[in-house]
């Protein structure tokens, strides 16, 4: 296990996306450059109005000390919304300041007839941005109403109100101007929110998907350190292939040497991906621990037994052991339920024929071993069923009789190059949906 690493930063918990309030700032801080542009033009209207001297700004002294004061206030506010955030509070209070500023400006300078009635507009505006529909259409309608208040004063304010007035007409403009503008940013902002939601399921997935990934990968290394590799042997070339459906599979595979006998081992568990690894992994290391080549004949049987112990019901596995003996040219297969190994020497393929239980099915499972002579040039395969389950275009399955016309085409082959023969003719046939997994043999002298 020291072998394994990790990468912590994988393990990182993503960065989030920001919560609908922080998204909804996000947004406001954008939209807050119309606002601080909006300020900039109410500004510039009142020194244009300071400069030219209104008319009904000269009337009234306390007109022009409430436009030097909204001068004042409003490059104070335009500070403020250059340095603080764009949250609710400042907000509220600049959009209450202003409601007041302007009503008392535009109430001085001759109600609904002043010049400075239609800065309105921009405040609603700046409500509609930050409130929605409800800001746009509280501003627009306080607006109207200090509009109303102050220009009751006027003898002409209930007649422009029956004959329909222009100014009085600014009334009915400014609440839907209000009302519309709230709306449009409030389908805005749920529309970016929208966004942001789908930005950090898509982050969420990323992450969980490297984490799968990484996990995937530790559960390869661990499920490899428990399958021994092929051990160098005078007397026999050996090649292996192993490619599991997923990341992980049920097929299995192990070495062993004793003296000069050489034993092989390949199985499959029911199931696929994780559950299936678990259990081939755990098999990889009982096999090494009951060392198979000292006694053969009890092996398949101890291995039965713990899984049949400790197994669900509905769970098993299949194996085929051969035990390779150069000294007397000959090898032994101990076979639970496992496609049939096959052996091509002399000219002919032989398949053997004795299958017996699957593991862990039955308790008192015995099983018997089959003997082929093994001599130089000869040919062992042993694979999963995998390699004979592809199904092509047609849905014609390879079968074993296919599998084994195919490996005696590239018999002549030297195991690497017959292995990779075999991996790829029955890639070409089929869609392969399981776990394959493939040990060539050749004897030598």
């Amino acid at each position: 296990m020291s072998g394994l690493h990790t990468n912590p930063g994988v393990y990182d918990q993503p960065r989030l996306a920001p919560p609908p309030a922080a998204a909804e700032r996000e947004l406001l801080a954008s939209l807050g450059g119309a606002l601080i542009g909006g300020r900039w033009a109410i500004l510039g209207a009142e020194l244009v109005a300071a400069a030219l001297r209104f008319p009904r700004v000269q009337e009234s002294p306390l007109a022009e000390i409430a436009l030097g004061a909204m001068i004042v206030y409003n490059i104070v506010a335009v500070w403020v919304l250059y340095r603080l955030p764009p949250t609710r509070i400042p907000v509220a209070l600049l959009l209450a300041a202003d409601v007041i500023t302007v009503g008392a400006l535009a109430g001085l300078t001759g109600g609904i007839d002043s010049p400075f009635a239609g800065l309105f507009y921009l405040v609603t505006l700046a409500g509609a941005i930050y409130y929605d529909l409800t800001g746009g259409l509280v501003v627009a309608t306080t607006a109207s109403a200090i509009i109303l208040i102050s220009s009751a004063v006027t003898n002409s304010l209930w007649e422009d109100l029956v004959q329909g007035h222009a100014r009085t007409q600014m009334i009915p403009y400014l609440i839907l101007t209000g009302g519309f503008a709230g709306y449009l940013v409030g389908r805005l902002k749920r529309l970016h929110e929208r966004r942001i939601e789908i930005e950090e399921r898509l982050r969420r997935i990323q992450h969980e998907e490297q984490l799968r990934q990484r996990e995937a990968e530790i559960a390869q290394r661990i499920q490899q350190a428990a399958f021994t590799e092929p051990p160098p042997h005078p007397n026999f070339e050996i090649a292996v292939r192993f490619q599991p459906a997923r990341e992980v599979g049920g097929d299995f595979y192990s070495f062993f040497t004793y003296r000069r006998r050489v034993g092989v081992l390949v199985g499959d568990v029911s199931g696929k991906g994780v559950p299936a690894a678990l259990v081939s992994t755990s098999l990889g290391y009982l096999a090494r621990w009951l060392r198979p080549l000292e006694d053969p004949d009890r092996f398949l049987t101890a291995v039965n037994r713990a899984l049949w112990e400790r197994l669900p019901e509905d769970a098993f596995a299949s194996m085929a052991f051969v035990v390779l003996d150069p000294e007397a040219e000959r090898l032994v297969i101990y076979n639970a339920g496992h496609p049939p190994p096959l052996i091509i020497g002399s000219g002919a393929m032989r398949r053997a024929q004795t299958q017996n239980l699957l593991l862990g099915i039955a308790a008192d499972a015995r099983f018997e071993p089959e003997t082929f002579s093994f001599r130089n040039g000869d040919v062992l395969v042993l694979y999963s069923d995998g390699f004979f389950e592809v199904r092509n275009p047609a849905g014609e399955l390879l079968s074993l009789e296919g599998l084994e016309a195919l490996v005696e085409r590239h018999a002549a082959l030297p195991p690497e190059d017959l292995a990779t023969r075999l991996v790829a003719d029955v890639q070409v046939f089929g869609t392969v949906t399981d776990d394959l997994t493939l040990v060539v043999v050749r004897a030598r002298q």
